[in-house]
C-alpha cells in the first residue's frame, strides 16, 4: 500500500520500539526512526552491481510526500542514464553551495571509481594532495584552463617523471568520468600525452632488494607487529617469485605436496587468458614448513585470508612495504629505499641470473618463451626448476647468516 499525507503525520515524533521501513512506489519508502523521525529513501541498484544502495532524499514534513516521489523519479532518471543518483544529488549540493572544486570532483572520483578499480589508489590519492592540490586544488574544476594543467605538470616533469606521468594519466580519467557523468562539460586533457606534450617517456621500475635489505625484510618480517599471515607472505613471495594475485587468489587443493607440484590455474595467472593453461611449479621441501604455517592461520579453503575468511581484496598487500620501511626506521634506525610488492619478484628474477639458464628462470615465473620457441617446446622443466629455487633458497639462508645452506653447487654465468 502506498504512503499517504495521513499515515506519515501518525508516525511522526512518535515514539515506537523498533525502526519501521516502509515502501511506496518506483524505488521511495521511508525509515521511521525510534524517537519518530520520518525520512524518505530511494532503493537503487546500480548496473552491474547486485547489492542495493539507499539514497537520503530529506526529512518528512519539511521535504513532503509529493516533493519526495518528484525528487525519486528524477534521480531514476539518472540512473538509467548510467549515473549514480548519490553522485548526481552531491554534485547539485555543491553546485548550489558554489562551483566545485578540483578536489571536492577528485574526491567523487577517488569514493566511487579510484579506490574501487585501482589497486595503487592510496598512492594516487597521495601524490594529488602532494603536487596538485596546494597549487589548484581549491579553483573550481571548470575554470582550470588547459594552460594552467600543462603549467603545473610541466613543472613537475622537470623533476619527477614517473609522478607526472601517474597523475596526467589519473586526471585524464578522473575528467573523463565526470564528463560522462555531466558534473563537467569538457575533458581539457583529453588530447595531452605524456610524449607529445610533456617529452616524457614511461620508463620501467628498477628496483630489487640488495642482500642486505633482504636481510632487513625478514628481520622485519619476523619481529615486527606485521599480520602473521602477510610475514609468511612475504617469504613466499620471495622464495617462489610468483605474483601476488598468485598466492592471493590460491586454493589449498592447488598444492599437491605428494607429487610435489603447485598449480596455478589459468584463471589466477597472468598469461592463464592467452594460454588457456595452469602454471606448474615445483614445490621444494625448504618451502614446506613456511607454506603448512600459512594454511594453518587461513581456516578453510583459500590459502590466504581475511579475518572474516574471504578472499583478500586485490590491494590488500599495498601497504605492507611502507610499513616494513617505517618499522626498520623506528626500531632498528636504518632507511630502506621505498619498494613495492611486485620488487620481490625482481629480486628473485634477478638472483636467478646468476643460478639457471635464462628460459629456466623466465618459466619459472611465468613468463612466456620468445617466438616459437613457447609453441614448439611443451616440456614443463620441472627437475630443473626444483634445482634453482633449492639453489635460491640455499642463496637466501647463506645471505641472512644461517647455517648448512647446502652443498648443491651455484652455476656461475660469465
Amino acid at each position: 500500500m502506498a504512503l499517504s499525507d495521513t499515515w506519515l503525520k501518525g508516525q511522526l515524533n512518535k515514539v515506537i520500539p523498533k525502526p519501521i521501513e516502509k515502501a511506496d512506489r518506483d524505488g521511495l519508502s521511508v525509515r521511521i526512526s525510534l524517537k519518530g523521525k520520518v525520512t524518505f529513501q530511494m532503493r537503487f541498484r546500480l548496473p552491474g552491481h547486485s547489492n542495493q544502495q539507499r539514497l537520503d532524499l530529506g526529512t518528512y514534513p519539511e521535504l513532503t510526500l509529493s516533493q519526495a516521489r518528484s525528487q525519486c523519479m528524477k534521480y531514476r532518471a539518472e540512473l538509467q542514464l548510467g549515473n549514480d543518483p548519490r553522485v548526481a544529488r552531491r554534485m547539485e549540493q555543491l553546485a548550489i553551495g558554489g562551483a566545485a572544486t578540483l578536489v571536492m570532483l577528485f574526491n567523487e572520483w577517488y569514493e566511487k571509481y579510484c579506490s574501487v578499480r585501482k589497486v595503487e589508489h592510496k598512492e594516487i590519492k597521495r601524490r594529488f594532495e602532494i603536487h596538485v592540490f596546494p597549487r589548484i586544488g581549491n579553483l573550481p574544476v571548470e575554470s582550470i584552463t588547459l594552460h594552467e594543467w600543462l603549467k603545473e605538470l610541466e613543472i613537475l616533469a622537470s623533476t619527477y617523471s614517473g609522478t607526472t606521468m601517474s597523475i596526467l594519466t589519473n586526471a585524464k580519467q578522473m575528467l573523463k568520468w565526470a564528463v560522462k557523468r555531466r558534473l563537467i562539460q569538457h575533458n581539457v586533457l583529453q588530447e595531452i600525452t605524456a610524449h607529445a606534450d610533456l617529452n616524457l617517456k614511461k620508463q620501467a621500475r628498477l628496483r630489487s632488494l640488495s642482500d642486505k635489505e633482504i636481510v632487513w625484510l625478514f628481520d622485519a618480517a619476523r619481529n615486527s607487529r606485521l599480520d602473521p599471515k602477510n610475514a609468511l607472505l612475504l617469504e613466499l613471495l620471495l622464495f617462489t617469485g610468483c605474483r601476488v594475485g598468485e598466492l592471493r587468489q590460491a586454493k589449498k587443493s592447488d598444492f599437491d605436496f605428494e607429487n610435489m607440484i603447485w598449480t596455478v590455474p589459468a584463471a589466477n595467472h597472468k598469461m592463464g587468458d592467452k594460454t588457456g593453461q595452469p602454471l606448474i611449479r615445483p614445490i621444494i621441501e625448504q618451502w614446506i614448513p613456511t607454506i603448512k604455517m600459512l594454511f594453518a592461520m587461513c581456516p578453510g579453503e583459500l590459502v590466504i585470508t581475511s579475518a572474516k575468511g574471504s578472499m583478500l581484496q586485490k590491494s590488500f598487500h599495498t601497504s605492507i612495504p611502507d610499513r616494513v620501511v617505517a618499522w626498520l626506521k623506528r626500531y632498528r634506525k636504518v632507511d630502506m629505499e621505498s619498494w613495492a610488492i611486485h620488487d620481490l619478484r625482481k629480486t628473485c628474477r634477478t638472483n636467478l641470473s646468476t643460478i639457471t639458464e635464462p628460459h629456466i628462470a623466465e618459466i619459472m615465473l611465468g613468463h612466456s618463451l620468445p617466438g616459437v620457441w613457447q609453441t614448439y617446446d611443451r616440456h614443463n622443466y620441472l627437475q630443473e626448476q626444483a634445482k634453482a629455487y633449492t639453489l635460491w633458497w640455499q642463496r637466501l639462508q647463506r645471505i641472512l647468516g644461517n647455517e648448512a645452506a647446502g652443498n648443491v653447487v651455484e652455476m656461475k654465468r660469465g
